[in-house]
């Protein structure tokens, strides 16, 4: 399958019904599923050399710069993030500010919405960065005034940091995945109040995982995210009553998986390639190519799981770009928040050769 259409330069953020929230560096633009003459909505107020890095690809690839995600809170206000800073914007007058600041230079992978009984929405992440020393990791939350606290903290030595927390087979069952190694990666369940989370499958890279997707008939699936060992598309069978679960392989996939999209009953996500273990040599390890023992392949391969149908089918495939990994971010392809219309994908190309820095439509 080949992309129908795409649009060099732009990164999609969030799928609204008339058309896509692109991002270009740290301003915002619409356009429609066409992908036709984007049009500028809003810049975010950020410093100078904030902007001067994000104008020149290998810079913005090297520092990580620009709009990382966005989550909807209705439809006139999202959540944009970059770097440690959560920013409140305004759609309909473009004015954007920093709602909030993760405490010690903090980041997040993954900002997950959490419907409430009365229709209102809180969201959720865990605190994500380099904590090879295991310190304590905060699960961060946001009520649907606009209050953040901290709902949770992992202990000293639990875990390295949070992937995502994740909706399982009810209202009041949810998921957080944690790595990455040991007893640290894990899949622990919990509920809305994040009181006492239970690791129910933990200590092995088979429970790895960045996200994990409930479909409506109550099966569970995830995919590992591991450069380690091969990566598999893997089943959950869990009882919340007992905190008795098993993870089994459903099918071997070409990588790490980090991202993914929920849509028409299907699970999209995307295995990455990305290096081997650090030697702890710094220059070295910036500039190495190796890929990890766990990447089978120079490709970056885009994946649907059809939840009624039990089926896995690979959609495209592209390899890593010249760029170093570490240095220049992982090949692989991201998606936006939000559902696109029936019959269409919408991904991002990130460090993968001929499509980095592109948004990409499908007819699926």
């Amino acid at each position: 399958m080949n992309p129908q259409r795409v649009l060099r330069g732009f990164k999609p953020l969030l799928c609204l019904p008339d058309g896509l929230l692109l991002a270009r560096g740290y301003s915002l633009y619409r356009c429609g599923y066409d992908l036709a003459s984007p049009r500028l909505v809003a810049r975010l107020p950020v410093p100078m050399a904030w902007r001067a890095k994000a104008a020149v690809r290998m810079a913005a690839r090297a520092t990580r710069a620009g709009i990382q995600l966005a989550a909807p809170l209705d439809d006139d206000t999202l959540l944009l993030v970059t770097r440690s800073l959560i920013w409140r914007l305004q759609l309909k007058d473009g004015k954007a500010a920093v709602e909030f600041e993760i405490p010690q230079g903090r980041r997040l992978l993954n900002l997950t919405p959490m419907p409430m009984a009365d229709g209102r929405q809180q969201l959720a992440f865990g605190e994500y960065f380099d904590n090879p020393s295991m310190a304590a990791v905060k699960v961060w939350r946001r009520s649907a005034a606009g209050h953040w606290d901290a709902a949770f903290e992992f202990a000293a030595g639990q875990i390295n940091h949070v992937h995502n927390i994740c909706p399982g087979r009810s209202a009041d069952e949810w998921w957080v995945l944690t790595g990455d190694f040991n007893g640290a990666a894990a899949l622990w369940l919990t509920d809305t109040s994040f009181r006492q989370p239970k690791a129910l499958l933990q200590g092995d890279q088979a429970y790895r995982a960045t996200w994990l997707a409930a479909s409506a008939n109550g099966a569970m699936v995830h995919a590992t995210d591991t450069q380690m060992q091969p990566n598999h598309l893997r089943r959950i069978e869990a009882d919340q009553g007992t905190g008795q679960a098993r993870s089994t392989v459903i099918a071997p996939i070409e990588g790490s998986s980090i991202y993914f999209a929920h849509t028409n009953g299907r699970t999209y996500f995307s295995s990455t390639v990305e290096p081997d273990a650090p030697s702890g040599h710094f220059l070295h390890d910036m500039l190495s190519r190796k890929r990890g023992p766990g990447i089978l392949s120079d490709d970056a391969v885009i994946y649907e799981w059809h939840h009624h149908l039990g089926r896995l089918r690979e959609v495209f495939r592209a390899p890593k770009d010249w760029m170093p990994s570490r240095l220049g971010q992982f090949g692989t392809f991201m998606f936006p928040a939000g559902k696109p219309p029936d019959g269409l994908l919408v991904m991002y190309g990130l460090a993968v050769k001929a499509l980095d820095d592109t948004t990409i439509v499908f007819n699926v």
